[in-house]
C-alpha cells in the first residue's frame, strides 16, 4: 500500500511539472514604433556639370549618407535626437538603407526634422561635433569634392517616406579656351596648360548649417585637360584678390604667356564658365556665366528657394 502511495505521488509531480512546462510564455507587447523610410535625389539645375552622379539626378549606388533627426526648428547639435545614422543608396534606385539601427518616429505624432548629408564621415559620430574638413587640394579625385546636403522639416509619423532633396554645396570653375588669332590654332590649344593661382583649397562643412565656411590655404591649382572643371570652396573676391587663370602655349621655339585675374565671388551651387579668347601679343579676352543656383540658406519649406 505505501508503495503504492508513493508511486501515486511521484505520478502526480511529474504530470505537475509537465503541465508548467507547456504554459504558453506571456505575450510581447506590440511594437507601434513607426520607421523612417529615406530616400533622395540630386536637386535639377543645381550645377549642370556633375560629378559622380548623372545627369538625371540619380545615384550610381553604395554611396554613404548620414542622417541626423532633430526636435523640429531647432538646429543646435544639442538638440539631435538620432545621430550621424549610417545609410547607403541602393544601386538603381534613390532608396537609402538603414546600415546602422533604423530610425524611428517620436510617439504621438511628434513632429521632427531630417538632415541628410554625403560624403559619410565617422568623425562625426562624435556627439559634440557638427563639422568636418572639406578638401579641394586633390582635383584628381572627384568623389571627394563633392559635399550634398538636405534638410526635410517637420515631419511625424503620419508620413513616414521622407524624400531628400539633395543640393550641391561646392562651387566650381569650367575653363574654355577659345583663338582669337590666326597663329593659335585648334592644335596649339589641345597643348596648352592652365593653372588657376591663389585659390582656397580647404574649408570646413557644416553639417547643421547646410554651408562649407571658412575658405583657406590659398595656392596655385593645374586644371586637368581630361576634365576642365575645378572645384572650390565658396569664397568672395574680397578675401582672395590675387586669383589669376594662367594660360602657356608651346609656340615654336617660345611659350606663349596668357593671364587673366579672377574678380568674382566664388558662390555655393554655381558654376562659373570662363571663356577665355588667346589673341596676339599675349593679349586675352574673358567673359563669364554663372549656370543656374539653388540660394544657399537655410529655408522654412522643403524645397529650396529658386533666385532669378
Amino acid at each position: 500500500m505505501k508503495k503504492y502511495l508513493i508511486f501515486a505521488t511521484l505520478v502526480a509531480m511529474v504530470f505537475v511539472g509537465c503541465k508548467k512546462n507547456t504554459t504558453a510564455p506571456p505575450k510581447k507587447p506590440a511594437d507601434n514604433r513607426v520607421e523612417a523610410q529615406f530616400s533622395g535625389k540630386i536637386i535639377k539645375d543645381d550645377v549642370k556639370t556633375t560629378t559622380r552622379v548623372t545627369s538625371d539626378g540619380r545615384w550610381h549606388g553604395s554611396e554613404l549618407i548620414g542622417v541626423y533627426m532633430l526636435s523640429t526648428e531647432s538646429r543646435e547639435i544639442g538638440a539631435v535626437l538620432v545621430h550621424n545614422s549610417k545609410t547607403a543608396i541602393t544601386r538603381g534606385t534613390n532608396r537609402l538603407r538603414y546600415l546602422d539601427s533604423p530610425i524611428f518616429f517620436p510617439a504621438n505624432n511628434t513632429e521632427v526634422d531630417f538632415i541628410a548629408y554625403y560624403p559619410y564621415s565617422t568623425a562625426l559620430s562624435d556627439k559634440k561635433r557638427s563639422a568636418i574638413p572639406a578638401d579641394f587640394s586633390n582635383q584628381g579625385n572627384l568623389e571627394n569634392l563633392e559635399f550634398l546636403w538636405a534638410f526635410v522639416p517637420k515631419q511625424s509619423s503620419k508620413s513616414p517616406r521622407i524624400h531628400f532633396p539633395f543640393r550641391r554645396l561646392q562651387s566650381s570653375i569650367n575653363i574654355e579656351l577659345v583663338s582669337n588669332s590666326k597663329h593659335i590654332t585648334a592644335e596649339l590649344i589641345k597643348k596648352a596648360k592652365i593653372k588657376i593661382t591663389q585659390v582656397p583649397v580647404y574649408a570646413v562643412f557644416d553639417i547643421m548649417k547646410g554651408a562649407i565656411e571658412h575658405p583657406a590655404e590659398a595656392t596655385d591649382l593645374l586644371v586637368n585637360k581630361n576634365n576642365p572643371v575645378t572645384y572650390l570652396p565658396p569664397h568672395t573676391n574680397e578675401k582672395f584678390k590675387d586669383r589669376k587663370i594662367i594660360v602657356e602655349i608651346p609656340y615654336e621655339d617660345k611659350t606663349l604667356r596668357f593671364t587673366a585675374p579672377i574678380t568674382f565671388d566664388v558662390v555655393a551651387g554655381k558654376t562659373h564658365l570662363v571663356t577665355l579668347g588667346l589673341g596676339d601679343l599675349n593679349e586675352v579676352s574673358v567673359s563669364s556665366t554663372i549656370e543656374p543656383w539653388w540660394r544657399g540658406e537655410w529655408q522654412n519649406d522643403i524645397l529650396p528657394v529658386r533666385l532669378k
